[in-house]
């Protein structure tokens, strides 16, 4: 349908073209509109087959020596995808870096999109960057980011990003909530090997709990290197009513049995602007444990070290109810012996 409106004299010419060659079309229909100006319409059928191979059409309309042309097509629909912020920004940078990426396979169509940020229902217009189109087979693809800091971060509830595609009037709207909480309890676990189906990878999980439901988020560090993702499960409500995180982290035994010093660090969207993160290290020799004891709230299992003090306190005991076995044997006998004399 081509609708051309308010226009006067009422003389009008509408072409048809398919890709760039004329077809025949039907007369426009002109008719007055109630502010004694004037407006037409053309209307084209096309074959499925046509439309479906994104045959593009065009509508050319001359009045008073001016010519207006207006194409149409096929076209995929736009998706948008709202990513929630970047770990290694969050905590090597302390700031919140989230990204918005419009997909669609019309090149055109994602260019002339229009891209808006809203935090906490605020259009935002600063720390915004738009990056160029990137082409991936039939798939096009631009992101926009929105880069928030730590301190201001901590004070969202809620984030939307919205595209608008040229020529539309609703938007395709995503928008993430975000969940402030309390302070949480952190705890490393190290996996029992026999649970591990490849006995030359050492397998540590950190258990975060906290007693309300939070965002939290946990890298990892070995030694002194950058920070690195686990695998990171979501939220579990547990029987006490408390909720727990896991981040699942795997090592090479090499590595571990050289006493390698590896960190969790968790950060929580919480209520204050505290940016540095809870962080609860764990090592196989037990001294690099007891100069990282933790802070209050803080725990830590290590299954070797407790079988190991287990069977040295069993080694000990053993060794003292065989001598004090040994001793009672030797007393009754020694009495037997003076009596019978």
């Amino acid at each position: 349908m081509c609708i051309i409106e308010d226009f006067t004299p009422n003389k009008v010419t509408v072409t048809w073209k398919k890709n760039d060659k004329n077809v025949e079309g039907p007369t426009p229909i002109v008719g007055l509109q109630t502010s004694d100006l004037f407006s037409a319409s053309s209307l084209l059928k096309v074959t499925n087959t046509d439309w479906n191979n994104k045959v593009k059409y065009s509508c050319l309309v001359e009045h008073q020596k001016q010519t207006t042309i207006k194409t149409i097509y096929k076209t995929e629909p736009l998706t948008v995808t709202l990513n929630p912020p970047s770990l290694k920004k969050l905590f090597m940078d302390n700031q919140a870096v989230l990204e918005c990426v419009i997909s669609g396979t019309d090149k055109i169509t994602v260019s002339g999109t229009t891209i808006t940020w809203h935090v906490n229902g605020q259009k935002q217009t600063d720390h915004i960057d738009l990056k160029s189109i990137e082409s991936k087979g039939n798939l096009n693809s631009r992101v926009s980011t929105l880069t928030i800091e730590h301190t201001e971060w901590t004070k969202v509830n809620k984030v939307q990003c919205s595209a608008m595609e040229s020529g539309e009037v609703t938007p395709i709207i995503q928008d993430l909530s975000f969940t402030k909480g309390q302070a949480s309890s952190v705890s490393v676990h190290l996996l029992p090997e026999e649970d591990t189906k490849k006995k030359e990878i050492v397998t540590l999980v950190c258990l975060v709990v906290s007693p309300s439901l939070c965002d939290v988020y946990i890298m990892w560090k070995v030694n002194n290197s950058d920070y690195q993702e686990g695998v990171t499960s979501p939220p579990q409500k547990t029987p006490e009513g408390n909720y727990s995180v896991t981040s699942v982290f795997t090592t090479t035994k090499k590595e571990w049995e050289g006493n390698s010093l590896f960190t969790c660090a968790v950060m929580h969207l919480g209520s204050d602007n505290n940016t540095a993160p809870k962080e609860r290290s764990v090592s196989k020799s037990l001294e690099n444990i007891l100069l990282t004891e933790p802070e209050a709230g803080f725990a830590l299992s290590c299954m070797d070290n407790d079988e190991d003090e287990f069977s040295s306190l069993w080694s000990t005991t053993s060794s003292f109810i065989i001598l004090f076995l040994l001793s009672l044997t030797y007393s009754t006998v020694l009495s037997l012996v003076k009596m019978k004399q």
